[in-house]
């Protein structure tokens, strides 16, 4: 299970990165919950929390279907 969340949030920081080059990613793991924050570099990429919030979910959405993550 440690390897295939590694995986995942390794697509999922890919995809993040190809659309978002100057985010910075953190991981969130905290009694058995998991997230993760996403923050932009740019003065654009900062007023756009909201588009980068829906693009990580519909992202994360995306990776988990196609399931190439499991270890």
């Amino acid at each position: 299970p440690e390897q295939s969340l590694a995986n995942y949030n390794s697509e999922l920081d890919a995809a993040i990165l190809a659309e978002y080059p100057n985010a910075e990613i953190t991981h969130l793991t905290e009694d058995d919950s998991r997230g993760i924050i996403v923050l932009g570099q740019t003065e654009e990429e900062r007023a756009a929390e909201d588009d980068i919030r829906d693009f990580v979910q519909r992202t994360g959405e995306d990776i988990y279907a196609a399931g190439n993550f499991w270890a």
